[in-house]
């Protein structure tokens, strides 16, 4: 049986698979046959947020980009500094989407859609439903950190 890693193909399958699903169907019919692949990726710590949970300080319900939160989604806010500087998850309507992956191996694909502070070294904070499946249901409900993901922003 192989061993998924991450590597240079898998990054462009997923960044294909990912532009298939947040592109609009009609704009799909243009993409260019090599589909491109992350804009840029980082790597860091990720770890989880819920502003539903009594106690947890957040800025609330309302996103950076003028969403609601809703921890039954693939979704994230990207670190302060990076947000800002990519244009992702920092101001009205600017989201994007990404490929989120531990360091075994399993893989999430999220939209990109808040920004936060963080605590240093931690570069997103994924909501429970991505923090549920990328710890493989260990962590979510504010709890967990993942060590060492790789975040790659897509174009």
């Amino acid at each position: 049986m192989s061993n998924w890693r991450y590597n240079e193909n898998t990054m462009r399958l997923t960044a294909f698979i990912v532009l298939f699903l947040c592109i609009p169907l009609p704009a799909m019919a243009a993409l260019p046959p090599d589909t491109p692949g992350p804009k840029i990726t980082f790597k860091g710590d990720a770890s989880t947020y819920n502003p539903n949970y009594a106690g947890y300080k957040t800025g609330g319900q309302g996103l950076a980009t003028g969403g609601r939160y809703n921890p039954n989604e693939y979704e994230a806010a990207l670190q302060l500094d990076l947000a800002r500087k990519y244009g992702c998850g920092y101001g009205n309507g600017r989201t994007c989407c990404s490929v989120v992956q531990e360091p075994g191996g399993r893989t999430a694909i999220v939209k990109i859609n808040d920004n936060g502070p963080l605590v240093p070294g931690r570069i997103i904070d994924l909501n429970e439903k991505s923090m549920q499946y990328l710890s493989n249901g260990k962590s979510g409900r504010n709890s967990g950190i993942i060590k060492n993901v790789t975040v790659a922003l897509l174009d």
